[in-house]
């Protein structure tokens, strides 16, 4: 079998050797082996659903499929129930299922798009674009999986406005790993853009993704729900209600650890949450949430092992409220919280807030607010406590404002101006200055 760019004269996509090459011709849509015999055809924009599905069907496991620049218009016409006993329906333009292994590129974002037709999405008619996973509930998913080099489009206007959780332009399940999703743009979602989701008895693990794009989307640019040992870099999100989510169960204290690593991101419009993880690495970070208008910024919720440096954190610095003017750290009946925070700038109407039983530590960075630089307050009674060390407090009103019950540490931290304080709680201070600390 030769490669696809000796058959057909184009571009060298990696020296890839596709089993199947998907492509619109006039008003025909069709797939190609490598050899250039028919696999499969249709009619363009009506029959690219199966098309699709049935270039995917045929090439062997870890095969690859080429899809040829061009917008194929996709209709979500199969019926898979997610949930054992014929319940949780859903329908999918696209379905990838036992497990398979398969690798699907385009021709580049813009140039392949995946546009799902109108009213496709509408109540009780969940839609997965493409959906990878095996039938039966324990059965076991994929051990390596790839989609890139494309656009996937929601057409969210032209589709029914309604929450369901899964409802996503690319949806995994079962137990799986190996998936590599990278070279991507979701835009539009009536759902989430990328949903690694834990349906069908599994979760993902070892997996990557890279240099994506999530634009309007309805509810996630990316969900990880239970992933381990996953990665993310290099994607953008704006305008979407949250552009990256994390998310665990609440075993996190009792499981093995998550390893997820999350660098370089731009976050526009488009909020992070972080929910029961016990094990993250977070670098190069800049959120601007100041758009946003009911969502928080940074939220992290019941999880330890947070680790985040070298990042930017902004919202709204006119909004009383953390939802949409701070970022917002909290531990509650889900279990404690445990975060690092390194170099990092948080600037808001509060900047740092640290509220229940949660605990955080500053190393560097800058607070700046509206209201209160360090503000430990929010969910009564609260104990929770916040250790700054060599941190520069840019307040306008308070540079603290903490509860009864709370504990904040300040060792050798700088404010810029005096400020006032509202200290219901403990105060420990070492080697500070700009604060109106007596005796320093």
């Amino acid at each position: 079998m030769g490669s696809f760019s000796e058959k057909s004269g184009a571009e060298d996509l990696n020296n890839i050797i596709y089993s199947a090459i998907v492509s619109i011709q006039g008003n025909k849509i069709v797939a190609k082996d490598v050899e250039g015999h028919e696999i499969t055809s249709g009619v363009a924009g009506t029959d690219d659903s199966r098309v699709l599905t049935e270039a995917i069907d045929s090439v062997p496991n870890n095969g690859n499929v080429l899809i040829s620049g061009g917008e194929y218009k996709l209709s979500a016409d199969t019926l898979f129930y997610l949930d054992d006993g014929d319940t949780n329906p859903f329908w999918v333009c696209i379905p990838i299922l036992e497990g398979k292994n398969v690798h699907i590129f385009g021709y580049g974002a813009g140039i392949t798009v995946l546009k799902l037709k109108p009213n496709q999405f509408y109540l009780d008619h969940p839609v997965a674009m493409i959906l990878n996973r095996a039938t039966g509930s324990v059965d076991p998913g994929f051990t390596a999986f790839t989609v890139a080099n494309m656009t996937l489009d929601g057409n969210r206007d032209d589709q029914g406005q309604w929450y369901k959780d899964g409802a996503s332009l690319i949806l995994t399940g079962s137990a799986r790993s190996g998936g590599k999703y990278y070279n991507l743009e979701f835009r539009n979602s009536y759902g989430t853009g990328l949903y690694l989701g834990n349906n069908g008895g599994g979760s993902e693990s070892h997996s990557s993704i890279t240099n994506v794009v999530a634009r309007n989307c309805s509810l996630e640019g990316i969900l990880l729900d239970t992933a381990q040992h996953t990665v993310v870099s290099d994607c953008v999100f704006e305008y979407c209600k949250t552009g990256l989510t994390v998310h665990g169960n609440d075993d996190y204290q009792t499981r093995g650890k998550d390893h997820i690593v999350i660098k370089d991101l731009s976050c526009i419009a488009s909020p992070l949450t972080i929910w029961c993880i016990n094990d993250l690495e977070m670098s190069g970070v800049n959120m601007d949430c100041i758009a946003s208008p009911n969502a928080y910024g940074l939220l992290i919720h019941s999880s330890t092992g947070i680790h985040i440096k070298e990042s930017i954190f902004k919202s709204d610095r006119k909004k009383a409220s953390s939802y949409g003017g701070a970022s917002y750290i909290d531990a509650d009946s889900d279990g404690p919280t445990a975060i690092t925070l390194e170099n990092c700038i948080l600037d808001g109407f509060y900047a740092l807030h640290v509220l229940g039983s949660a605990t955080a530590t500053m190393r560097g960075g800058a607070l700046n607010a509206s209201y209160a630089c360090a503000y430990l307050r929010g969910i009564e009674p609260s104990t929770a406590s916040a250790t700054l060390i060599g941190t520069v407090f840019i307040p306008a009103r308070h540079t603290i404002d903490c509860a009864p019950g709370t504990t904040l540490n300040l060792l050798y931290c700088y404010s810029s101006a005096v400020g006032s304080m509202i200290l219901e709680g403990k105060l420990n201070h070492q080697g500070s200055h700009g604060f109106g600390f007596p005796n320093v």
